[in-house]
């Protein structure tokens, strides 16, 4: 008995020419560029949320602490600096990150004879502090009015 070894020979449908594995890798390669691009997209539009978010928090952060004083005592111009959690910093140190310029002024047309009954709040938010021009910059306005 004679055992004879053959050789099968490929077909054309038995593996991927070349052509079809670098079709292939380009496709792969162009959907991984496009998901990359999709990323750094959504994170400088995270990082924007954040911001807006702490921004937030910040701002009631102040207007409570000006509804807490007695209307009289509420300041016409302050600065009150907060990190970069959002905490209000105190003297005692710390970086801060976002600077917030409080003005006040009087609402005249709620002044009675002796009086006035209305405040009118505006503050300018920038972030980072101590950068000059500030690259981001918010005004938010509100009103204190007596209790």
């Amino acid at each position: 008995m004679s055992f004879r070894r053959q050789w099968a020979t490929p077909g054309p449908s038995e593996g991927f020419s070349l052509t079809e594995v670098v079709l292939a890798l380009g496709i792969v390669a162009f959907a991984i560029v496009a998901l990359l691009g999709l990323l750094s997209a959504s994170l400088g539009t995270s990082r924007v949320a954040e911001d807006e978010t702490r921004l937030a928090a910040i701002t009631s952060d102040v207007i409570d602490t000006l509804r807490s004083r007695p209307f009289a005592d509420v300041p016409i111009a302050a600065t009150y600096e907060f990190d970069h959690d959002g905490e209000r910093l105190t003297s005692t140190g710390g970086e801060p990150y976002y600077q917030c310029v409080l003005s006040t002024t009087t609402d005249t047309s709620t002044t009675n004879s002796t009086q006035t009954n209305l405040l009118s709040v505006r503050m300018i938010f920038t972030w980072p502090a101590g950068v000059n021009p500030p690259p981001n910059q918010r005004s938010v306005h509100a009103s204190l009015s007596r209790k």
